[in-house]
C-alpha cells in the first residue's frame, strides 16, 4: 500500500457534518459514498480513482487577506447529487493549507498533485484563483513529462500589464524554459476581450484557440481537442452570467449544458489526469447557485468510461 501520508502535512480536513448542516446523506448521494479527510481519519487513496483537492488560494486575483471558502460551498452542494456510477471510488482530501506566501501555495498544491499523478489518480482541484493552473502544470514539469494543456476560459490571460498573476500566468506556463508543454488548446474565448494580436501570436506558435461561437455550433469538435490533454483547467468566466453569477466578466458564454457536455469529454479522455476548476468568488453574489453548476460540473467527469486501465498515461508520470 502506497504511504500518502506525508501530503496530509500539506492539507487540512474538512466535516461532513457541518458541509451538510448536521443533516447527513441519503444512501446514493455523493456525501454517503465519497472517502474524506476528516480530522485525524486520512482516507485510503490507494482505493480511490478519483481525488478532490480544495484549494481556496486567491492572492494571485488580488484578494490578499481572504482564502477563499469556495471549495466548501461547492461541495455542500456536490455532495448532495446523487451517485450513478458505483464502480467508481472517490476520495476527498479536504482542502490545502495556505501558504506563507502565493509561491509557497503553488508548491505545495503542485507536491500534493505530483504525488497522485504519480500513483496514477485522477485528481480534481476545487479552486481558487486560475492561476492555481500553474501548481498543475509544475506537477508534470516535476516529472519532465511533455503534455497538452486544454484551457477552458473567456479570456486569454497574457495580460502583462496587470499585476494580478491570474491575468498572466499563461507567459510562463507557455514560454518557460525548459518547456513541457507539447501543444495548448484555448476553448471558449470571447474576442472583444482579447486583442488580435495576441491571437496572431497564439497562431503563430500554432496553438489552437477556439471562439466561443463556434464551440456552441459545432461543440462536439471539442472531443478530440480534449481527448489528447493531459490537463484541463475551466475558468468559471466561460460561462454566461446567467447560468453563473459569480462570473462577472459577460452575459455571454457557455450555458450550463454546455459546460457539462465539456466535462464530459474530459472524463472520457484516457489521458486527462487533473482537472481545476477556478474561479469562484464567494464575494460575489448569488453565490449559492454559482456553488450549485460548478457542483454539476463534476459529476459528468465521474463517468465509468473514465476508469483507466492500469497502464494507462504511462508517457507522463
Amino acid at each position: 500500500m502506497s504511504d500518502f501520508l506525508n501530503i496530509a502535512d500539506f492539507l487540512s480536513p474538512i466535516s461532513k457534518t457541518e458541509l451538510s448542516f448536521d443533516q447527513g446523506y441519503k444512501e446514493g448521494m455523493i456525501g454517503f459514498t465519497i472517502k474524506v479527510y476528516e480530522e485525524d481519519d486520512f482516507p485510503d487513496v490507494d482505493e480511490a480513482d478519483i481525488v478532490f483537492i480544495g484549494c481556496g488560494e486567491q492572492r494571485g486575483n488580488g484578494h490578499h487577506l481572504a482564502y477563499s471558502a469556495a471549495p466548501d460551498a461547492i461541495r455542500q452542494q456536490f455532495y448532495k447529487l446523487y451517485f450513478w456510477h458505483q464502480d467508481i471510488r472517490m476520495a476527498d482530501l479536504g482542502n490545502l493549507r495556505k501558504g506563507a506566501g502565493l509561491a509557497d501555495t503553488y508548491a505545495a498544491l503542485k507536491t500534493v498533485i505530483n504525488e497522485l499523478i504519480n500513483e496514477r489518480k485522477t485528481v480534481i482541484i476545487l479552486g481558487g484563483s486560475h492561476d492555481l493552473t500553474l501548481a498543475q502544470y509544475y506537477a508534470y514539469e516535476q516529472n519532465k513529462s511533455v503534455i497538452e494543456v486544454t484551457n477552458v476560459d473567456a479570456l486569454v490571460d497574457l495580460d502583462l500589464d496587470s499585476d494580478f498573476r491570474c491575468d498572466n500566468f499563461l507567459m510562463e506556463m507557455l514560454t518557460s524554459e525548459p518547456n513541457y508543454v507539447r501543444h495548448y488548446n484555448h476553448i471558449g474565448f470571447q474576442s472583444y476581450y482579447v486583442h488580435p494580436r495576441m491571437l496572431e501570436t497564439m497562431d503563430k506558435l500554432r496553438f489552437d484557440c477556439f471562439r466561443v461561437g463556434h464551440v456552441k455550433e459545432s461543440i462536439d469538435e471539442m472531443e478530440p481537442v480534449i481527448r489528447n490533454s493531459q490537463l484541463f483547467s475551466f475558468d468559471i468566466s466561460a460561462l454566461a452570467y446567467t447560468y453563473a453569477p459569480a462570473n462577472i466578466n459577460s452575459p455571454n458564454g457557455f450555458n450550463g449544458e454546455e459546460s457539462c457536455v465539456l466535462m464530459r469529454y474530459a472524463g472520457m479522455s484516457p489521458n486527462i489526469n487533473t482537472i481545476g476548476i477556478y474561479k469562484y468568488d464567494l464575494n460575489l453574489l448569488f453565490r449559492i447557485g454559482i456553488a450549485v453548476s460548478l457542483s454539476h460540473l463534476n459529476q459528468p467527469f465521474a463517468l465509468p468510461v473514465h476508469k483507466k486501465s492500469p497502464e494507462y498515461n504511462d508517457s507522463i508520470v
